[in-house]
């Protein structure tokens, strides 16, 4: 079946937090709600010295309101802990807010999804940010995961540029934990963003 891609969804997006979050809590503003009717709204503190992004919810995640299973989500504020940054003191978001059947995001909603979070991401006004997963990445700087991870990285929004780095997700360094040891070479990228 055509789709008629992303042309009925609104891209006036309110100006401030809080309204803005109202606006992802209406189904009928959401790319998203055509594959997902369960979606998790991003959390978090505004300035954050690290907002971490995704590229949808874990599947175990939805049952707890949660982008993240108990495993991924205690591995994650550990990685945070490891660089010194406290999990309490963060913002998390996720390209879709709900989960697709398959794990992806049809490639034809990139770019309304990335003008979405792009707008996020100014409202949040994070210090740095740590990109999880291939999607993401290629969203962001138009590489995949591997290739991302080799350089430190810049969010463009607006007129400015937000330090970044790309890594697995925790779920992935759980299932394979041999990549733990790259993950914390990215991390050190990251810490050395500041220095």
């Amino acid at each position: 079946m055509e789709s008629t891609g992303t042309a009925n969804f609104s891209e006036n997006y309110p100006s401030e937090h809080d309204e803005f979050l109202a606006w992802l809590s209406a189904p009928e503003n959401l790319v998203e709600a055509q594959w997902s009717q369960n979606h998790i709204l991003p959390n978090g503190v505004i300035e954050p010295e690290i907002m971490t992004i995704v590229g949808m919810p874990e599947q175990s995640g939805l049952l707890q309101n949660s982008l993240f299973s108990d495993k991924s989500g205690a591995l994650l504020v550990n990685m945070l802990k490891a660089i010194g940054c406290d999990s309490q003191k963060t913002y998390s978001a996720s390209i879709s807010l709900g989960r697709s059947f398959d794990g992806r995001i049809d490639p034809q909603y990139h770019d309304a999804l990335k003008k979405r979070v792009l707008h996020h991401i100014g409202l949040v006004r994070p210090k740095r940010i740590i990109i999880f997963g291939d999607t993401p990445s290629g969203l962001f700087f138009n590489e995949n995961l591997l290739t991302a991870r080799k350089n430190k990285q810049f969010v463009n929004h607006s007129s400015s540029k937000i330090e970044a780095i790309a890594t697995f997700h925790p779920r992935i360094l759980i299932e394979r934990p041999e990549f733990k040891a790259e993950a914390w070479r990215d991390l050190q990228l990251l810490t050395r963003i500041q220095a």
